[in-house]
């Protein structure tokens, strides 16, 4: 990672940083986040992608240098707010300005329907611009947001509607002398999270960087003939009067580190109604702890 003082000039710039030269703060804030894995398939739009393809936009148009950049607050959210710092050649000011307010009107268009709170700012700052990121720096932390994989990588072949495998890129930071990203990759096999894993690998590596592994969480693989599946169905529909929906969810759960360390552990997971998880307005059904209770007792009854 280069940076320029405020009294250098690199390669390609006509003007010395901080002379002849204007910050904007490009803001993105109100969109709708989530939980990176029961609401990954609803395609809400990532902050850091977002605001790394504003700046992508206006790269064309304008010569700009990134000051600061910072977007997510969890691995586990999908991104609801990213901002940035850049300085702008005076001569250029107008034409960056003009650049990102054209993307955001593309992107208001395209999301709409999906992130209907969305602002998306830019205007001057007075922020300090002492060092700025030089020529390439700047387009290589541009492409590596803005390009990187997100979302859903593939779907479940045995649970119709359930994503299989995903990647969330949750959080992202210019530091002193690096861009830090941080991916939480999803998979209900242990095999599509080690091939998301590579591709992951082979793309930051491309950009000459490092990825570092942390926090591994066991798959928790779906078993197609459970016993423990099928009396927890009869003791529900003893309970209420009918059967249950069996289904699966894309989140990690403390069952997946249990079945790493016990091979062939029948289990299964219930609990509470639980809503907008990993967003300021999370919340649970109290009524629904009741009814999980109930259940509960009629299982251990059965077995």
């Amino acid at each position: 990672m280069g940076w320029v003082s405020g009294g250098e000039q690199d390669d390609n710039a006509s003007d010395a940083a901080g002379n002849g030269q204007v910050c904007f703060e490009v803001k993105i804030s109100g969109l709708a986040g989530g939980h990176s894995g029961v609401e990954i398939h609803k395609q809400h739009t990532n902050a850091i992608r977002l605001l790394s393809s504003l700046l992508s936009h206006a790269n064309g148009a304008a010569d700009f240098r990134l000051v600061s950049l910072s977007g997510g607050g969890k691995e586990n959210a999908i991104p609801k707010e990213a901002k940035a710092v850049v300085s702008v050649r005076s001569c250029d000011a107008t034409t960056f300005e003009q650049s990102i307010k054209e993307s955001a009107d593309v992107w208001m268009q395209e999301i709409s329907a999906t992130e209907p709170h969305v602002k998306i700012e830019v205007e001057k700052t007075d922020a300090a611009a002492d060092k700025v990121l030089d020529f390439h720096s700047t387009e290589n932390v541009i492409y590596a947001l803005w390009l990187s994989p997100d979302g859903v990588y593939k779907m479940s072949q045995e649970i119709k509607g359930m994503v299989q495998t995903s990647l969330n890129l949750g959080t992202a930071y210019l530091g002193a002398d690096k861009l830090v990203y941080k991916y939480l990759i999803r998979s209900n096999t242990a095999a599509g999270k080690k091939l998301l894993l590579e591709r992951v690998n082979a793309f930051v590596k491309h950009l000459s960087g490092n990825v570092v592994t942390m926090s591994d969480y066991p798959a928790w693989e779906y078993k197609s003939d459970s016993q423990l599946r099928k009396i927890c169905v009869e003791s529900f529909t003893n309970v209420y009067g009918h059967e249950p929906e069996v289904t699966s969810i894309h989140a990690g759960l403390e069952c997946g580190i249990l079945a790493g360390k016990m091979p062939g552990v029948d289990m299964i997971s219930f609990g509470p109604t639980l809503e907008s998880v990993h967003t300021p307005d999370e919340c649970m059904d109290a009524a629904s702890v009741e009814r999980t209770w109930e259940y509960l007792m009629e299982i251990l009854k059965s077995l």
